[in-house]
């Protein structure tokens, strides 16, 4: 039995080191004509990164190490390949046997408690039974009258529980006397039975955020978030932030994601944006059409946001490293909008702001060695 989950675990990382590698390719080739150079990578720079890393991999890719020091402008040995990350290192900080369940937007209050606020629960839906907002059973996905009546003229907004990652599936609704207005619109689904049951029985339906101006006028159709990374100490278990970025969604887009066309900016230890963000790609913007993100200043919040970070952070025992989503409402409040914990994005720290664990890359690199490493097949037929 250990034999065949090695090979699976191998044949798996084999998969992975394939996507990645082309992914590499795409990026540097889309790099090649921005006519930023960067840094020098030298060999002793070159020799630095091999030595921190040669215990995960024999044969280092130094694309990852040349991208990253050509977007960002720094050149640092400690610059984790995502060859390393997603198959090494992430799967020895976070536990995934653990992950859907924690992470399930559905059980988002379950996990945190009440001391950190979310988004407003209108409907949950949990391997195909209805819940209210308060866990109340409330049967099979049938839309009665009365369910009608309730969400009709109130701006809503539907995501899977399971699984959003680039903002897949994630859906502002209105349901009318006519119909429903659906954005972006999803074939088939006209009615607001068509709609939910094209979510295969794990969804979420809550009240859309109306936004803090200052994060509207970045883009006023999506809901702009602060990505904020944390680490949980293998040495003392000491919770820090590692990184802090604003996303932006694009004109029209109802979502801030990069995989939907949306821009990272990093925010500096100070609270302030840096003076460029980044697309999915690596290209740079020194701002929206009319924004520019140098003269923006101190991001509001930020203190509230890292605050709330790290009591999240606690509450999560069996992954250390988090990517946290946080909205702020027009009343300047703080919503937690999703925690990520697998596949966690991390070039656009990288492509921003310097090696994703910074004055902590010694132990992870050191320590994680002696982690079991976890591995989890998952998919419903």
């Amino acid at each position: 039995m250990k034999y065949f989950k090695r090979l699976l675990l191998f044949l798996s990382n084999q998969r992975i080191k394939i996507l990645l590698d082309r992914k590499l390719r795409l990026l540097i080739k889309a790099n090649q004509g921005s006519g930023e150079e960067g840094p020098e990578i030298s060999r002793e720079l070159k020799r630095s990164h091999y030595l921190l890393w040669k215990d995960y991999s024999p044969r280092i890719n130094y694309g990852w190490l040349k991208l990253y020091t050509r977007v960002s402008g720094i050149a640092d040995h400690r610059y984790i390949p995502e060859s390393i990350y997603y198959t090494d290192i992430e799967p020895r900080l976070n536990n995934k046997l653990f992950s859907k369940a924690w992470t399930d937007k559905n059980n988002l209050s379950v996990v945190i408690g009440d001391w950190i606020k979310t988004a407003d629960v209108v409907l949950r839906c949990m391997d195909g039974i209805l819940y209210s907002a308060e866990m109340k059973c409330l049967g099979s996905v049938l839309i009665t009258q009365s369910l009608q009546d309730q969400l009709e003229g109130s701006r809503l907004i539907i995501k899977p529980t399971l699984d959003s990652g680039g903002g897949k599936a994630v859906r502002v609704f209105t349901v009318t006397k006519d119909g429903l207005a659906v954005h972006p619109p999803l074939k088939g689904a006209e009615t607001l039975h068509e709609l939910m049951k094209s979510y295969d029985g794990n969804f979420i339906i809550q009240k859309y955020i109306d936004q803090h101006p200052f994060f509207a006028r970045f883009n006023g159709s999506s809901i702009n978030t602060i990505r904020v990374l944390t680490y949980r100490s293998l040495r003392n278990e000491e919770i820090v932030i590692l990184h802090k970025l604003l996303r932006i969604g694009r004109p029209g887009s109802v979502v801030d994601n990069q995989a939907s066309g949306g821009l990272a900016c990093s925010i500096d230890k100070e609270g302030r944006l840096m003076p460029y963000g980044i697309d999915k790609k690596g290209a740079k913007y020194s701002g929206t059409e009319s924004l520019e993100f140098g003269s923006i200043g101190i991001v509001p919040f930020i203190l509230e946001i890292e605050q709330a970070a790290h009591e999240v952070a606690r509450s999560f025992r069996y992954s250390r490293l988090l990517g946290l989503d946080f909205a702020v409402n027009s009343k300047g409040e703080v919503i937690l909008i999703e925690v990520n914990d697998t596949n966690n994005e991390i070039n656009f720290f990288q492509l921003t702001s310097g090696p994703l664990f910074g004055e902590y890359t010694d132990e992870v690199a050191s320590l994680c060695r002696h982690r079991p490493r976890s591995f989890i097949i998952d998919y419903i037929i």
